[in-house]
C-alpha cells in the first residue's frame, strides 16, 4: 500500500470498522483505535502519517485533545477532526491546534480520503 498510514480514532465500533473498511478499499493502511489510550499506544507501535479522530469520544478526552497530544509527539502528523457538532469556535480551536482538515458529518468517503491525502487522486 503506497498511501499514508492512518490512525482512525472512533469509539463507536460499527462506525470505526465501517470507515476503516472503506478506507482500506481505497488503498489506505489503517490502524484502528477505540479510545484515546489506544490511540496514544498505537503511535508507539506503528508509524502513522495521519490521525483521524471523532470529536466525541467516551474517554476523558475529546478527539481534539487526542490530536493535540499526538501532534505534540509527532509534529509532522496530519490531523483530521470529524464531528456532528460543528461550530465556528470549534473550527478555530482545531485550526490553532494544527488540525489540517475539519469534516462535518455526514461526509462522503471521497471527502474523507481528500482530507487524509489531499494530493492524491483516489
Amino acid at each position: 500500500m503506497g498511501g499514508p498510514r492512518i490512525l482512525l480514532i472512533e469509539d463507536e465500533a460499527v462506525l470505526r470498522t465501517s470507515l476503516a473498511a472503506l478506507l482500506r478499499n481505497r488503498g489506505f493502511d489503517v490502524v484502528e483505535a477505540a479510545s484515546a489510550a489506544e490511540a496514544l499506544a498505537a503511535v508507539t507501535q506503528f508509524a502513522v502519517d495521519v490521525a483521524v479522530a471523532d470529536l466525541m469520544l467516551r474517554d476523558h478526552m475529546s478527539g481534539l485533545d487526542v490530536l493535540v497530544l499526538l501532534r505534540g509527539r509527532l509534529p509532522e502528523l496530519r490531523a483530521v477532526l470529524i464531528t456532528g457538532f460543528p461550530s465556528e469556535e470549534l473550527r478555530g480551536s482545531a485550526a490553532l491546534a494544527g488540525v489540517a482538515a475539519f469534516l462535518e458529518k455526514p461526509f462522503t468517503i471521497e471527502q474523507l480520503a481528500a482530507a487524509i491525502d489531499p494530493g492524491a487522486a483516489r
